[in-house]
């Protein structure tokens, strides 16, 4: 599809989700937002007046996820790899009672007891936590899909979803995080971006192109 029509077809099926299935990210929920939405906001940030951007999703029926085809006075082709940075089994354990009861603290000590039921408490955390905790979540995905052979050399989208990373200040504290981390360098990839789902922004943090 034309990428304008990729979102718009996305976005519905995301706003038909049941409410469970997307706070919980299960079953269909979880390619939606964790695989197609960051294909569709990747290919609109190519999007460019005079410019035709196709996209095709494989859904898992493809040794990549996506590809993305851009013509007119800017000509590319190229397949995606997208992977979903999580942070682990607190993250699922938030949501999951944000679905039961309508409210999960973001921070403090979070567990499943004997019961089933989840305990949660309140807790405070510096205002750049967040920081450190998704260039290790982002570093790791990279790293792992580093691993695999391609027969193309993808782009590869490392998706997320954290409210607090917003705005320059911000996503310029994740980019130096990453490069004292080692950087996104790769033989692997010809780009490396970025998707925060919860602001809706996609950012390039390494190219081919631009590499020195």
């Amino acid at each position: 599809m034309a990428a304008f029509a990729f979102a718009a077809r996305t976005d519905r099926l995301i706003a038909a989700l049941p409410n469970d299935s997307y706070l919980r990210r299960v079953g269909r929920a979880k390619q939606l937002l964790e695989e197609v939405l960051p294909l569709s906001r990747l290919a609109l940030s190519l999007k460019l007046p005079g410019l035709r951007v196709l996209v095709t999703a494989h859904e898992n029926d493809g040794p990549v996820d996506g590809r993305i085809e851009v013509s007119g006075f800017i000509t590319r082709d190229f397949d995606v790899e997208v992977t979903y940075a999580s942070y682990g089994q607190e993250e699922a354990l938030r949501s999951e009672l944000l679905s039961r009861s309508g409210f999960a603290p973001a921070a403090g000590p979070i567990s499943r007891a004997k019961s089933g039921e989840i305990v949660a408490t309140m807790g405070a955390i510096d205002c750049d936590e967040h920081i450190n905790r998704l260039c290790s979540a982002t570093m790791a995905r990279f790293k792992s899909k580093s691993e695999k052979a391609y027969a193309t050399k993808p782009v590869l989208l490392i998706a997320f979803d954290e409210v607090k990373l917003f705005g320059v200040a911000n996503w310029s504290g994740l980019f130096a995080a990453i490069a004292k981390a080692g950087g996104m360098r790769s033989s692997s990839f010809q780009e490396v971006h970025l998707f925060n789902g919860a602001t809706n922004e996609t950012h390039r943090v390494w190219s081919d192109a631009c590499a020195s």
